[in-house]
């Protein structure tokens, strides 16, 4: 969990613990919760809420070409037979 320092003028090392810039503040590095509870005892330190990344999605394996090649022709095949039996009815 992280804390946000909303304070003025707050540094990059409070109590110990590394702070960064960012919109609204400046962010913690990622802390204990009895670290974080003691921070937002504090006016002006809250909170904030972390969102776990999305865990990355493989794509999944494309089918070799010689498949793809086969269900092609056979594709074909197909046309070209339901073609012929048109043209004979």
């Amino acid at each position: 969990m992280r804390v946000l320092c909303t304070l003025p003028h707050a540094g990059t090392l409070i109590s110990g613990v590394r702070f960064a810039p960012t919109d609204g503040g400046m962010l913690s590095d990622p802390l204990t919760a009895d670290e974080a509870a003691r921070f937002v005892r504090i006016p002006g330190y809250v909170l904030v809420a972390e969102v776990a990344p999305e865990p990355a999605v493989e794509p999944a394996p494309a089918a070799p070409l010689s498949s793809a090649v086969r269900a092609a022709a056979e594709l074909e095949r197909r046309r070209r037979k339901e073609g012929a039996a048109a043209a004979s009815a």
